[in-house]
C-alpha cells in the first residue's frame, strides 16, 4: 500500500500564521480520509508550526491520481513558498 504525505507550514509567505482549517476544507473536498499531524519545521532560517497530512491508499479522488496535484492546491492556498510530497510503499494490516 502506498503512504502519502504532504508537509504544509501555518505561516505564509508574508509572515501570517494560518489555521489549519484552510487545509481541511481542500482535504475535505478531495479526500475519503486523511489524518493530520502537528509538527515543527524550519524554513530559511524560521521556525514554524506545521502540519504532516497522511494518506494510506490510493488518491482515487484526485484529479489524475497524482499527489503532486493537491500538493499545488495546498501551496496555492495557503501561500507557501513551497510543499513536500512524498510517497513511499509499506506494510499495512488492520485489525
Amino acid at each position: 500500500m502506498t503512504r502519502h504525505r504532504w508537509y504544509v507550514g501555518l505561516v505564509t509567505r508574508i509572515g501570517l500564521v494560518l489555521e489549519p482549517v484552510v487545509y481541511t476544507k481542500i482535504l475535505d473536498r478531495h479526500l475519503k480520509g486523511y489524518t493530520i499531524y502537528d509538527a515543527q519545521g524550519r524554513w530559511e532560517g524560521q521556525n514554524e508550526a506545521s502540519l504532516i497530512i497522511e494518506v494510506i491508499g490510493e488518491l482515487d479522488t484526485i484529479p489524475g491520481k497524482d499527489g503532486t496535484w493537491l500538493a499545488k492546491e495546498l501551496k496555492y492556498f495557503g501561500d507557501q513558498n513551497t510543499v513536500l510530497y512524498t510517497q513511499d510503499e509499506v506494510q499495512t494490516t488492520f485489525v
